[in-house]
């Protein structure tokens, strides 16, 4: 066959780099070969007909293909498995932190099953609900303030009450007597939070059920000691301090009696001086026999009486420093100005430069009566 004659005639010791077409038999065959060295005069060639190679090669693909989508459901069940366990329960447990951030504690992670992810879609939701009850907790509590700017004709009037927390264990109240004449309370139960919020709602509780005591400071402090003194057992030792100020607007006599509390300050003639109003009393729910006593304070045109809790007293800055009774006693002397409300926004403002980069450390009230 000359073909094949061909073929044989261009082989060489080596084999061949590529392969030929052959047509043989109404066929197309790869023909590649090559000549022995070890047996002389013999010549191999090798013969593939296309036909099977294309049908091989068929074969091979429709495997690949078939391999490939194998390894394509794989990795997309392999996607959907760590989506479902991973990334799905992740995204929600960051929503719900979102949430908590943006207080929007009305927000619920859904059912994520038995496992840690689902432990922890438990302690989330239980955290959310009990911020959500404090939350409710706030609003009453802020229910139980009075409002900030009391007109009470000749005198100006400005109060405020900052929780750390939601809630808090500071109590202020403005409660009119008749027409010339009004209470200012002020309280501060020792640490903040809801222990300290119910001793304070406690306290409102008393003064509303004490109508007939309001206009006598001693046997008000009298019964609202008595009635810490008796809640209080191991697990809840909390004391509050307690002042309280009688105005009386046709006479312009005001009485002050304080169980425990900072003292208060006269700040007179705009700034010039500042008086410090001492009067000793034990702190309500301290001792079993505690003794408490009033004075009377004058207040002067222009004058302006300061009430405050340790919050603002105990603010430190950033080198650690607490501000103390005698810089304030200067702050006040520099911010009192005219206008309770300009005062109050004044001495918050200095008590903010003091802090510096510093977070409130406590609960903190500020009262600021002015007389026109």
């Amino acid at each position: 066959n000359q073909k094949f004659r061909s073929i044989f005639a261009n082989l060489t010791t080596v084999p061949q780099t590529s392969a030929k077409f052959v047509n043989l038999n109404q066929q197309t065959w790869l023909a590649t070969g090559f000549i022995s060295k070890i047996i002389a005069d013999i010549s191999l060639v090798a013969l593939s007909p296309i036909s099977e190679i294309d049908r091989k090669l068929s074969c091979e693909s429709r495997y690949l293909a078939g391999v490939v989508c194998i390894n394509i459901l794989l990795v997309i069940g392999i996607s959907l498995i760590f989506s479902q366990t991973l990334l799905i329960p992740v995204a929600l447990l960051q929503e719900a932190t979102d949430a908590i951030r943006k207080r929007d504690f009305s927000h619920r992670i859904a059912a994520l099953g038995k496992g840690e992810f689902g432990q922890m879609a438990q302690i989330f939701n239980t955290a959310l609900r009990d911020l959500e009850e404090m939350s409710v907790a706030r609003a009453v509590q802020q229910r139980l303030f009075p409002a900030q700017q009391v007109e009470t004709g000749v005198y100006d009037l400005f109060c405020r009450s900052i929780t750390m927390d939601d809630l808090g264990g500071d109590y202020l109240d403005v409660l009119p007597l008749d027409d010339k004449k009004f209470i200012m309370l002020m309280g501060d139960v020792a640490g903040h939070g809801v222990g300290a919020a119910i001793i304070m709602a406690m306290a409102k509780a008393a003064m509303i059920n004490s109508a007939e005591l309001l206009d006598r400071p001693v046997d008000l402090l009298k019964r609202l000691h008595d009635l810490i003194y008796r809640t209080k057992s191991r697990k809840q030792r909390k004391i509050m301090t307690f002042q309280y100020v009688m105005v009386d607007t046709g006479q312009h006599k005001i009485v002050y009696a304080n169980a425990g509390g900072c003292n208060p300050y006269v700040v007179k003639n705009s700034g010039k001086e500042v008086q410090e109003i001492i009067l000793p009393g034990p702190a309500l729910g301290a001792f079993k026999n505690s003794r408490f006593n009033q004075i009377d304070i004058s207040l002067e045109q222009t004058d302006t009486l300061v009430l405050y809790t340790d919050g603002l007293i105990e603010s430190r800055n950033d080198s650690g420093e607490e501000l103390g009774f005698e810089r304030f006693a200067d702050m006040l002397a520099q911010r009192v100005i005219p206008g309770s409300r300009a005062s109050f926004d004044a001495i918050m403002e200095a008590n903010r430069h003091w802090r510096q980069n510093q977070p409130r450390q406590d609960d903190f009230s500020l009262l600021i009566l002015q007389r026109r």
